[in-house]
């Protein structure tokens, strides 16, 4: 009688073990499924479409593609915690990482995109307008540097300008660019940095020469000096430009340097675009455009 009562005690533990119990609402095989959509936003608050977006935890990565309205959704997601991860031709990447989806919890989370950046390398070499940058005057191309691989070329109309400006408006930014002017250009070159642009004639410009830089205000076509300084500026070197953009105070930075190279207090314009500038028989080489609005 015994053997018959220990026998059923032992089959039921063997089933329990087998197929344990589902109703932990975070246990990724609980039949109760969790669901998550939202929107995805650039800088002046525009929907982004086809941006990349993965759902992936330590069992499963899932992945969709914003449509024309910036809008995603992840149906029918195994309860677990998840990395989400988002970007967007030059937006991101951005990575958030939620409590947790639960059994039967339906989120929204939309996305602000903080950060673009730029490094051409996906770029086809010859490109004249890459994905995100307009442009305006000169001849501007992707082209492969030895040390850089992609980079985007300007070469000025004789002693005119180059003018290439990207599509996105910021107000308060961290903007960075890498730049290299070729020997060509000889020691009269003029080359820097556009933000809050405006158009043609009204503007900041970060102005490099082989001798000096300044930060420059064009207003109606009139150019100020704003503040300058002295300091060397190599052919053939890669430097690394920084402008520092919170309200009214603007502040350059050159290779990391901790200390401003430059620094002022002007309100003229509050925001506008950024982008890329040469002159006078320039030809320069700019990589790893970054813009971060997040401070």
């Amino acid at each position: 009688m015994k053997k018959w009562f220990i026998l059923p005690i032992l089959c039921i533990l063997l089933i329990l073990c087998v197929k344990p119990d589902r109703d932990n609402e975070y246990d990724p095989d609980n039949p109760n499924k969790a669901y998550l959509e939202g929107k995805v936003y650039g800088f002046e608050g525009l929907p982004v479409e086809n941006a990349r977006i993965v759902l992936f935890s330590d069992s499963d990565t899932l992945e969709e593609y914003t449509d024309h309205e910036g809008w995603y959704e992840f149906e029918d997601v195994d309860p677990n915690i998840y990395t989400l991860y988002a970007e967007g031709g030059y937006y991101g990447p951005f990575e958030y990482y939620p409590e947790s989806l639960a059994a039967g919890v339906e989120e929204i989370f939309d996305i602000d995109f903080k950060t673009a950046f730029w490094d051409f390398e996906y770029e086809a070499l010859g490109t004249q307008e890459p994905y995100g940058f307009r442009a305006l005057v000169g001849t501007w191309t992707v082209i492969d540097d030895p040390a850089q691989g992609h980079v985007y070329n300007g070469v000025t109309p004789g002693t005119g300008l180059a003018t290439a400006i990207t599509d996105v408006g910021v107000n308060d930014f961290y903007y960075e660019s890498m730049f290299k002017v070729d020997t060509i250009s000889g020691s009269g070159f003029f080359t820097g940095l556009y933000f809050r642009y405006q158009d043609d004639h009204n503007f900041y410009l970060l102005f490099c020469s082989a001798n000096g830089m300044a930060i420059i205000e064009a207003q109606g076509g009139s150019w100020t000096t704003v503040d300058s300084t002295a300091r060397s500026f190599s052919l053939d070197t890669w430097y690394l430009l920084a402008v520092d953009c919170s309200g009214d105070q603007i502040q350059v930075f050159v290779d990391n340097e901790t200390t401003p190279a430059l620094a002022a207090n002007n309100s003229t314009f509050s925001g506008g675009r950024v982008g890329l500038f040469a002159e006078h028989n320039t030809t320069v080489s700019f990589d790893d455009v970054y813009i971060d609005i997040s401070e």
